[in-house]
């Protein structure tokens, strides 16, 4: 039986609309794990994330299914609409237009990670 494996991890960066500090300490946990439940969905899987008030960092396993521009979508469309729904002060939440991605191999997770 043929079999396919992939090890896909990707490092992606992008930032708030602006820059704009708008990820508080209270929302982040629950964004990030947000962001687990996007990837998830996707067929792959966090590995990490992390940030400021105006950017966020994600370490993600890709899944051989899904293009890259097809996943960030999905995380940067889905996670701005559910910011928006978390109060008032975060009503006119959006993430910049693009994003950073680097590909990363196993050895380098632990780097990634701190």
């Amino acid at each position: 039986m043929a079999q396919t494996l992939t090890s896909l991890l990707v490092h992606v960066i992008f930032s708030t609309k602006d820059r704009v500090d708008m990820i508080t300490p209270a929302v982040e946990p629950r964004l990030h794990a947000y962001f687990g439940g996007i990837a998830r969905k996707q067929q792959s899987r966090l590995l990490d994330a992390g940030g400021t008030a105006n950017h966020i960092h994600l370490l993600i396993s890709q899944s051989k299914n899904i293009s890259l521009s097809d996943l960030m979508e999905a995380l940067k469309r889905s996670s701005s609409k559910w910011m928006k729904e978390q109060g008032d002060e975060f009503s006119r939440f959006q993430w910049q237009d693009g994003y950073g991605a680097f590909s990363i191999g196993a050895s380098q997770i632990p780097q990634v990670k701190s």
